[in-house]
Formats: C-alpha cells, sequence, structure tokens
C-alpha cells in the first residue's frame, strides 16, 4: 500500500498506542513496526510492534517491554490516515 510512509508518521504521534503500554512507560519511536493485516477503501486494520522505555529516575533506562496490538485507521480519500482506534 502506498500510504506507509504516511502511515508511520501518524502513529509516531498516536496517542492509541498507549493502550499496547502496560508499564506507564515512553514509546520507543524508532523500534515501531506495523504492517497492514486488511485494507478497505477508508480503513485499514493494522498490527503495531514496539517497544516501550521503562525507566528509573529520570535519565536511566531500566528495561524495555515488547508491546504489540491491532489498530483500525480511518483514512481520508487519497489514503492519508485521519484517526485510529484500538482493534
Amino acid at each position: 500500500m502506498s500510504a506507509a510512509p504516511n502511515v508511520l508518521d501518524f502513529l509516531r504521534q498516536c496517542d492509541e498506542l498507549r493502550a499496547f503500554c502496560s508499564h506507564a512507560g515512553c514509546i520507543d519511536a524508532s523500534s515501531l513496526d506495523f504492517r497492514f493485516l486488511e485494507s478497505e477503501p477508508h480503513s485499514a486494520l493494522v498490527e503495531i510492534e514496539f517497544d516501550e522505555i521503562v525507566a528509573r529516575g529520570r535519565s536511566q533506562i531500566a528495561s524495555r517491554a515488547p508491546c504489540f496490538g491491532r489498530l483500525r485507521l480511518f483514512l481520508d480519500e487519497s489514503g492519508g490516515v485521519v484517526s485510529a482506534r484500538v482493534a
């Protein structure tokens, strides 16, 4: 699907990803990956994977927790992502 760069940009700023975090940590945007599971004219189902960074103190990384889930992306007429919801 040609909208992949748009999708990755959207996901890097997507608050819905927090639903997949289990340690109240930060999302490591550099580890973010996705794949399309299905695509329709105005929506797509994607599987998401990323690492959650769990910090100890202000700047010390204590651990990384793998996170994953599915999002339904809603698309505009040109295939750009306009919103998402946990699927």
